[in-house]
């Protein structure tokens, strides 16, 4: 199961200071959430008005995983944290069919 959150980021708060939530969230997340086998954070590096600014990929072992995630305090905090930054935020879930 694959998670992914692209944001774009209100002016006055960069990549950086995303990335630095999320160095702070998903360590302790991904010791939290045994279903999460790997997270990524990716800052886009063509800017343009159309695009986001910044990935976060979480993979997980199942759908089960991915209900256990949203729901986790620790990422409920994440959104607290980052939801007055963002103006925009756009999920895409896929899973592997087998």
């Amino acid at each position: 199961m694959f998670h992914y959150v692209l944001f774009k980021l209100r002016p006055g708060f960069t990549s950086e200071d995303m990335k630095r939530l999320y160095d702070n969230t998903y360590a302790r997340l991904s010791e939290a959430v045994p279903e999460i086998t790997s997270t990524a954070f990716r800052k886009n590096c063509v800017v343009r008005d159309s695009n986001m600014d910044v990935l976060i990929m979480v993979h997980l072992t199942d759908s089960a995983g991915l209900e256990h995630y949203l729901k986790h305090p620790l990422h409920l905090k994440f959104i607290e944290e980052t939801c007055e930054h963002v103006a925009q935020k756009v999920s895409f879930d896929w899973e592997e069919e087998n």
